[in-house]
């Protein structure tokens, strides 16, 4: 009775209280209470759980005994105050057993109003009793009677576990080789990584040899021209200390009194005077006209280098094209299958050159001539002349190149320079520095340089185009604006000049 009282007195918890409420009114006999107190653990004044027998034979839940006896070595038993030493505890199945019957016993009843738990709340998900029907509690609650309530939610639960089965049959699939799964993985990035690393090794290797190409060319080029400076250089000194040597001798015989001695080889003399005179004007304007390529060693060096990296590189961008089976009857193809346009109504160009401009910046653009045998290819300034009779040269604002005859091609420079080029090209390119002053063209084939205009920039400049004249037919080809690096380009006629 004692220990009855002390679990009661010292219980806070609402398990605890309510428990102890549950045993008191189940205990009316002395020997009842006796029971419930026997499954009571002295520690934690609540059932046993995983009840444990110490040396002494007292019980106790595990972690209760484990938690009051920490790391000592030697114990005091709490109920009988013996010494402990052995840490081997002894598991008492039938104490936990017997806690386990009343615990079901207890919870047979309604712990509220101590009636027989005989409903199920369908609201509140709860067990019980007649009167908990009748209450305010469960005022307008659907019940059901347990045994109907039991199989109305086993049926439900029957249901559930089957999808949850398969789905452990497809879990347990899938984790049944996870080493498998991750070892591939692992393999996975590791080729990645090395297919990564090789094909940009290549390209690495590539734009290494590329460099170091272009480097030595630009040392040999370098080193030639500077040869020929410094070659050059020592004829114009010896070509100077000769001329000062003719002109001494010359000073020396127009000051001499001697007739015959003045006239003596005194036509060869002034002859071996003018052909030296003839020899430095032939070649003192030629001397230091050598120089870097610049459209080479100061271009777009980016682009060439990827221009020629189209054969490089693998796979390269396919050609596409247009399947007119699938277009709406509205849209025109054209440019063999390579262009689409809606073909309600005609919609022209309107009448301005100016379409496309640079004010800034490097811009690179390129245009198809084909096997045109005169074409002019360049840009124009803003105030540029565009009507009448049109002299193209840097001062009146055009940098152009032009194709005559089939094979004349000239850098309309001021005056205009002849140009010689190992083939014809089928493109042109057109490299312009806004900043740096620069118009540079390319055969777009192979990205030779073919002829650099230097100037300052002060206004906006234009493509400029010339398709000239049909030339009987010879000539007829129209010139091309390429948009794209597949090839495909689309017909562009500068308006401001024909011929």
């Amino acid at each position: 009775l004692c220990l009855v009282l002390r679990m009661c007195s010292t219980s806070h918890t609402g398990n605890v209280v309510h428990l102890s409420n549950q045993l008191f009114t189940h205990c009316e006999l002395p020997e009842k209470k006796l029971l419930f107190t026997e499954l009571t653990c002295p520690l934690c004044v609540e059932l046993f759980k995983d009840p444990v027998m110490v040396e002494c034979g007292h019980n106790f839940c595990r972690i209760c005994i484990d938690k009051a006896r920490g790391t000592q070595d030697s114990f005091t038993c709490p109920d009988c105050k013996e010494v402990l030493t052995d840490r081997r505890y002894t598991t008492n199945r039938a104490l936990a057993n017997l806690v386990k019957k009343t615990k079901a016993r207890l919870t047979e009843n309604c712990p509220e109003h101590d009636e027989r738990l005989k409903l199920y709340c369908k609201d509140d998900g709860t067990l019980g009793c007649v009167i908990c029907r009748d209450s305010l509690k469960h005022a307008s609650h659907n019940f059901l009677p347990i045994l109907d309530a039991v199989g109305v939610y086993r049926e439900e639960l029957v249901a559930i576990v089957s999808p949850l089965e398969d789905s452990l049959k497809v879990t347990e699939q899938l984790t049944s080789q996870p080493n498998e799964k991750i070892t591939q993985h692992k393999h996975n990035i590791s080729e990645y990584k090395s297919h990564i690393e090789l094909q940009f090794e290549k390209l690495h290797n590539f734009l290494k040899e590329k460099e170091q190409k272009l480097l030595e060319q630009l040392q040999q080029h370098g080193d030639s021209v500077l040869k020929q400076m410094e070659e050059n250089l020592v004829k114009m000194q010896e070509n100077r200390d000769n001329i000062k040597q003719t002109i001494a001798v010359a000073n020396e015989r127009v000051n001499d009194k001697d007739s015959i001695t003045f006239l003596t080889d005194i036509k060869s003399f002034i002859e071996k005077c003018l052909a030296q005179q003839q020899d430095v004007i032939s070649s003192g304007n030629t001397l230091l006209s050598k120089d870097l390529c610049q459209g080479t060693f100061k271009g777009p060096l980016q682009f060439i280098v990827w221009k020629q990296m189209k054969d490089f590189i693998v796979p390269y961008l396919s050609p596409m094209m247009l399947d007119p089976s699938t277009a709406h009857p509205n849209l025109l193809l054209f440019d063999g299958l390579t262009s689409v346009k809606y073909g309600d109504a005609k919609l022209p160009l309107p009448d301005n050159p100016k379409r496309f401009s640079f004010e800034s910046g490097r811009h690179y653009w390129e245009v198809a001539v084909g096997d045109k045998t005169a074409r002019d290819v360049g840009m124009a300034s803003e105030s540029s002349n565009r009507k009448g009779k049109i002299k193209l040269n840097p001062k009146n604002g055009y940098w152009a190149i032009w194709l005559r005859n089939g094979n004349a091609y000239k850098a309309l420079e001021f005056p205009s320079k002849a140009l010689v080029l190992a083939n014809k090209p089928k493109k042109i390119g057109v490299y312009t520095d806004y900043e740096g002053g620069q118009v540079s063209f390319y055969s777009a084939d192979d990205m030779t340089a073919i002829y650099t205009f230097n100037a300052t920039f002060t206004e906006k400049l234009y493509p400029y185009l010339s398709p000239f004249l049909h030339d009987s037919g010879r000539n007829a080809e129209p010139l091309c604006l390429v948009h794209n690096q597949s090839g495909a380009c689309h017909k562009f006629i500068f308006v401001g000049r024909v011929c």
